[in-house]
């Protein structure tokens, strides 16, 4: 769940294109896990949404703080890398 959040997030995509191109593309399904590629998406689409209500905002605020240390830890990533970075998120919505 968290790398098809993490692909969603990087391009972009609906729930349902990140399914779509999970199904065709093999390095989607490796960054998600995969050890072979797979003709089917292995869970209903659905569940994409309803894992993100569950965990909800916290939780990808803390993957992004994690992500950062992790790659400044290992040296991927340098303090002048980080004057601005830019987080995309997706307005609450409102129910009626």
């Amino acid at each position: 769940m968290v790398g098809l959040h993490l692909l969603k997030s990087m391009y972009a995509l609906s729930d349902e294109a990140v399914c779509e191109r999970w199904i065709e593309n093999p390095y989607y399904q490796y960054f998600c896990g995969e050890e072979f590629f797979q003709h089917r998406f292995p869970i209903e689409r659905s569940s994409i949404t309803h894992w993100r209500k569950r965990v909800g905002e916290s939780f990808f605020e803390k993957l992004l703080q994690e992500s950062l240390r992790i790659a400044f830890d290992e040296k991927a990533l340098k303090k002048n890398q980080l004057q601005r970075i830019v987080v995309v998120t997706f307005p609450p919505r409102i129910k009626p």
